[in-house]
Order: C-alpha cells, then sequence, then structure tokens
C-alpha cells in the first residue's frame, strides 16, 4: 500500500485574507485630494497585537470638520493643508519625509527632514529617525527645533467606526514624536534660552481598500525645561461612506475583497450530508449534496500515513458514497478527512 505524508496545510483550501499592507501606490497623498474627517470625542486607542476588536461606534461627534487637502508636483514634493497649517514633504527612496511647517504664528524648515512614513509598511514594521530645523515664530522670535521620531506598525484587526461601518484587514500605526524647541529674539542666545518640550502620540487606523487613515487619535504634551504644562487630545473620524474621491488603485483592491470574501463565504457552507458506518473491512461515507461538488476523502493514522485517498465529482440530489477497505489495517484510531469545494470535516473512528 503506497504511504504518503498526511498534510492537512497542502490538501485543504484555506481562504486567508492577505494583511493590509502600506503601499505608495495605494497609501500615499495624490495630487487635488480633499478629505473631510469628523472632529470625535477622544478615545484610548486601545491595545496593540494580532486581530485585535476596535469599537469607535459609540463615540461622540463634536460636529465639526477636519479638512485635508493635499497636492504635489512633478518633482516629488507634496503638500497637505491641514485646516490652518500646511506641511511640506519630499518622497526620497521610498521615505515620506517633512521639510517644511508653516502656520499664521511660525514657519520651520527642516534641514535634516522628519520622517512621515515608509513604504511598504505591515505589521511588525518600524522605523526610527532624527530631525532638526529652524525657522521663526511670531515673525521676530529665532526658533529652533530637534527630535527624534519612530513609527511602529504594532497591531491589526477589525475596526468599527459605527453601526453600519464594520471593517476587516485594519492595520494600526503608532507614531512617537519628541521635540525640543528653543526660541529667543536673539539667534545667538537660542540654544540657551526658553527651552520648551513636546511629546507627541499618533495612532493611524489603515482599513484595506482606503487610502487615508479612517481613525486618528492625537495626544500631545507641552513642556517647559522639562516640566509639564499642557495637554492636547484630538480624534478624527473618516467614514468611508463621506469618501468622495476617486481612487482607482484602491477600489481595485476592495472589489477584490469583495470577491474574496464571497468565495469565503461559498465555501464555508455546508452542502454535504453524511454518515460513516465502520464495518469489519470497510468504511463507508454515504453522502448527499445540495449543489455539484468535488469530494475528497482520505483515512489516515495518528501518525500522519495516508491509508486510502478518494476523489469524487458529485452532483446535487444524487446518493452518493465512498468506500475505504480497511482490510490489513492495524487497530487503532484514524481519522476521516472528508473536502467539499475546499470545506473540510474530520471524523474520528476506531479500527478493532
Amino acid at each position: 500500500m503506497k504511504k504518503l505524508i498526511f498534510i492537512f496545510m497542502c490538501l485543504s483550501c484555506f481562504n486567508a485574507h492577505a494583511q493590509n499592507i502600506l503601499n505608495s501606490s495605494s497609501n500615499m497623498m495624490r495630487n487635488n485630494d480633499c478629505v473631510t474627517m469628523q472632529s470625535v470625542d477622544f478615545s484610548w486607542a486601545g491595545k496593540d497585537g494580532k486581530n485585535i476588536y476596535w469599537d469607535f461606534s459609540d463615540i461622540g461627534n463634536l460636529e465639526v470638520n477636519h479638512n485635508l487637502n493635499f497636492s504635489n508636483d512633478s518633482l516629488m514634493t507634496f503638500q497637505k493643508i491641514e485646516d490652518s497649517d500646511i506641511y511640506t514633504y519630499k518622497f526620497i527612496c521610498n521615505q515620506l519625509k517633512q521639510i517644511k511647517k508653516e502656520n499664521r504664528l511660525e514657519c520651520i524648515n527642516y534641514d535634516n527632514p522628519k520622517i512621515i512614513m515608509t513604504y511598504p509598511f505591515q505589521y511588525g514594521d518600524s522605523v526610527i529617525s532624527d530631525f532638526s530645523g529652524s525657522g521663526c515664530y511670531c515673525i521676530d522670535h529665532k526658533i529652533k527645533v530637534s527630535g527624534q521620531v519612530k513609527i511602529m506598525a504594532d497591531s491589526y484587526g477589525s475596526l468599527i467606526l459605527s453601526k453600519n461601518d464594520t471593517l476587516n484587514n485594519v492595520l494600526r500605526v503608532y507614531t512617537i514624536t519628541t521635540t525640543s524647541i528653543a526660541m529667543d529674539m536673539d539667534s545667538v542666545n537660542i540654544n540657551s534660552s526658553n527651552l520648551k518640550q513636546e511629546i507627541e502620540e499618533k495612532y493611524d487606523w489603515y482599513a484595506k481598500g482606503y487610502r487615508y487613515p479612517l481613525f486618528e487619535t492625537i495626544q500631545r504634551t507641552s513642556y517647559s525645561d522639562l516640566m509639564p504644562v499642557a495637554t492636547k487630545k484630538y480624534a478624527f473620524r473618516l467614514l468611508p461612506d463621506s469618501i468622495n474621491i476617486k481612487d482607482q488603485e484602491n477600489d481595485s483592491i476592495l472589489r477584490k475583497e469583495i470577491i474574496e470574501k464571497e468565495i469565503a463565504n461559498k465555501q464555508n457552507e455546508d452542502i454535504i450530508h453524511y454518515k460513516i458506518q465502520n464495518n469489519d473491512n470497510n468504511v463507508n461515507i454515504e453522502y448527499t449534496l445540495d449543489k455539484e461538488a468535488s469530494v475528497i476523502g482520505i483515512i489516515a493514522d495518528a501518525m500522519g500515513i495516508v491509508y486510502s485517498n478518494v476523489k469524487q465529482n458529485g452532483k446535487s440530489g444524487e446518493n452518493l458514497s465512498m468506500n475505504f477497505n480497511s482490510q490489513g489495517l492495524h487497530r487503532g484510531q484514524y481519522i476521516i478527512y472528508i473536502n467539499v469545494n475546499g470545506k473540510v470535516y474530520n471524523e474520528k473512528i476506531s479500527l478493532k
């Protein structure tokens, strides 16, 4: 009798969704994109790890819009206008880095740019980088900043944004930025006077098939000479139904996700009805099918040795059977493995 190594992984048809991987083609900001997020009550980001379940469906909506407008040029220089702040970035060697920040109070140019994201980026990845820059504050004050950014893809799972929006394949990215700020009217004394610090923790939830984060929390604490001064907290939500940008790359990903989900649902259908009869020298499986299917039957022992392997194609409503000759097999426990269009059933039998 032919003996084969019994490997379920090779015989079963699994439909495991690939984890969300952030790529420049599907997750980089794009020219002329406009996104309006909702300002919502701040919420704890939840724990990190695998297969986490985040539910933000009950958080309060502050009814204030958080507007994001994006643009870029042919030299891979990007700009984001976020409410009243303007951020400028360069995309270099698969990394997006901030080179400038400006608003009505300050303007900072980064001689050592601040890293924002590296691509591709997936669960378990992390990147750390220093930054530094200088500029002016309230026109007449010189300002110098330096610090460090650490970015980690710390968890993945499912995200509930509202009672109508539950999304799978969600990757959460955690960014912690520590900044030292020196300010003085006299540039000679700027490194030794009026020192301030800032620690910012930011969480972004990226769902597969969506370019921009669908949920974001920010907690920013300011210090003066290492003494805490104030903490500000923000949270923003982007409901999928409110996204009105054309995005062929992500639309294609979403269509593929829908097809894979439909296939998975079909594979999980119970379309076989069977019973197993264990007689003296025969193990017989009698079965019927609700629809046409390919059926694989295997009998193997606890050591993974296959003693019989039968494959049949059956139609709906037919009375069908599989027969395994157990003559000559040693006494003991065996497993009956049945694969019906990718869905697996297992039964244990005893041969005496």
